[in-house]
């Protein structure tokens, strides 16, 4: 019998865990085995206590490897994991926008002099200027309403979009709004080629600059053949749903845990992300990140209720928030009057908190100290 019990394998590390120092962060290393065993970790011998074993140990790199032993009357044992280092950690948010394609046909159709004369990105704008607010605008390719598509966007505001890319950036999220569940059973293939054509949309009319790997795609679900290849294409972070997921306004969930909208991962990686928020998948080199707040989905007073709590949790060091483009259009058969109301205060509760807005797929969840 040998287990360690903390951290877990894929677990993210920071301050949060232990002492920080210029020599590394010190962490208490904590398991279980036979109460008669010799225990080490990393070649430190462990403190017992009956069946509990605890060691205390530096971590100096990012990627980090934790091996405990075990020896005695009935033979040797080993356990390891992987674990990550968040050095220099502070507490960030990666904020996006998904299903985004109404804006870009507005823009495309009325011609304004500058990007920030149409009302949404105007409104994106002005939370930037006032909270230091950083945003990713996931985009369709084209609009199932319309005949409108990426392709009909002209490169006229390259620079502006180039110009603003410190703050604003844009990425893919599907071919367009239906079917849902897009990726869930499509080909690799499919879906490579399709974010490959919206990135090479992006670059055309708004600067590589601009363009970011997704932090998110369409309904949370790809085929795990999928994810060596997205992160080739300099994905870093997924974010998702994983257990009891809401897509609906006023849906309620079960007490009986499902596990869905979360890329397949299996029920232990989706529980532990259910508490932790983040977990890092060593096979595919991918940190996988709970949508901590979808914001169309609660009602004001909710929201705020949400975000407190999420502040006050002092564990909570890199979150990930999202909503959706179309509720801010009164066209749209769910708009949400309140909607652009409800961006305003995440943004600046989530400012006034001292969180720092970043692009999770830039450095290490976005922190590159």
């Amino acid at each position: 019998m040998l287990e360690i019990i903390f951290p877990a394998q894929g677990e993210i590390l920071s301050r949060r865990n232990g002492q920080e120092s210029a020599d590394g962060l010190t962490i208490n290393v904590i398991g279980i085995a036979r109460t008669t065993d010799n225990v080490s970790v990393n070649g430190i011998p462990a403190r017992r206590c009956g069946e509990r074993f605890e060691a205390t140990v530096t971590l100096t790199d990012r990627f980090s490897t934790i091996t405990a032993t075990s020896s005695g009357n009935r033979g040797k044992a080993s356990r390891e994991i992987q674990v990550v280092y968040d050095k220099n950690s502070f507490r960030r948010v990666n904020f996006c926008i998904d299903d985004v394609i109404f804006t870009l046909r507005e823009i495309a159709q009325s011609r304004p002099a500058s990007l920030f004369d149409h009302f949404y990105l105007r409104n994106m704008k002005t939370l930037h200027d006032k909270y230091g607010m950083k945003i990713t605008l996931n985009l369709f390719h084209d609009d199932l309403r319309s005949n409108f598509t990426l392709a009909q966007f002209p490169d006229t505001y390259k620079q502006e979009w180039i110009d603003n890319s410190d703050w604003l950036k844009l990425s893919f999220h599907a071919k367009a709004e239906f079917p849902d569940r897009p990726y869930q059973n499509a080909e690799v293939e499919q879906l490579i080629a399709e974010y490959d054509e919206v990135c090479n949309e992006i670059i055309r009319f708004a600067g590589a600059e601009t363009f970011i790997a997704p932090p998110n795609i369409h309904w949370a679900m790809v085929k795990p053949a999928a994810l060596p290849l997205l992160r080739k294409r300099g994905l870093k972070f997924l974010g998702g749903l994983f257990v009891n997921a809401r897509t609906r306004i006023g849906e309620s969930t079960d007490d009986a845990i499902s596990c869905d909208i979360g890329y397949f991962r299996g029920d232990d990686d989706s529980l532990f992300l259910s508490q932790k928020q983040l977990f890092y998948d060593f096979a595919n080199d991918i940190c996988f990140g709970t949508e901590a707040i979808v914001c169309n989905l609660e009602e004001m007073p909710e929201l705020e209720r949400k975000l407190a709590s999420l502040i006050a949790d002092s564990n909570n060091e890199a979150l990930h928030l999202l909503s959706h483009e179309q509720y801010s259009y009164p066209f749209y058969e769910s708009y949400l009057p309140d909607h652009d109301q409800r961006l305003a205060l995440t943004v600046k509760m989530l400012s006034e908190a001292g969180f720092e807005f970043v692009f999770f797929n830039e450095g290490f969840l976005g922190n590159t100290r």
